[in-house]
């Protein structure tokens, strides 16, 4: 794999350490391996309490957070950064985007979770939306349909 470059004034900084790049297939095996190894939901916990500390670490000052949710695993991410961020006293909004007749579990406990928390949650009407910050949490790693 090549290095990565880039030029810093009149220096040329390089970075020698490489970062392995991992198609759909390997990610999937590592997240697999991931999720056998925690308790069912908790993979998702820590993925959303991630994306909520560094939307807090990005926009501390942000009015509004707009939290947009696909109906897989993805958007059950979103659902739980949402409800952190709900419940360290921000504003947020979730806009559910697509459908599912079979959600996953843990996409179904993060949205009634979400919901119990006091998270504004609602189906996107097509209309724009005011935000400081918006959270994309539409398309994840088993994406089989159009965006």
């Amino acid at each position: 794999m090549p290095s990565v470059h880039r030029s810093v004034g009149t220096r040329r900084v390089t970075n020698s350490d490489s970062w392995p790049l991992h198609n759909s297939a390997a990610s999937r095996a590592a997240e697999q391996a991931a999720l056998a190894e925690v308790l069912p939901h908790a993979l998702m916990e820590r993925a959303g309490l991630a994306v909520a500390q560094l939307a807090q670490a990005l926009a501390p000052h942000a009015q509004l957070i707009q939290v947009w949710a696909g109906p897989g695993n993805n958007g059950g991410d979103g659902l739980v950064a949402a409800r952190y961020l709900h419940d360290a006293g921000r504003r947020v909004q979730v806009n559910l985007v697509g459908s599912s007749a079979h959600p996953p579990a843990d996409a179904q406990q993060a949205l009634r979770r979400a919901h119990d928390a006091g998270v504004q949650v609602g189906a996107w009407q097509g209309q724009a939306c005011a935000g400081d910050l918006h959270i994309d949490a539409l398309l994840g790693l088993g994406a089989a349909r159009a965006p």
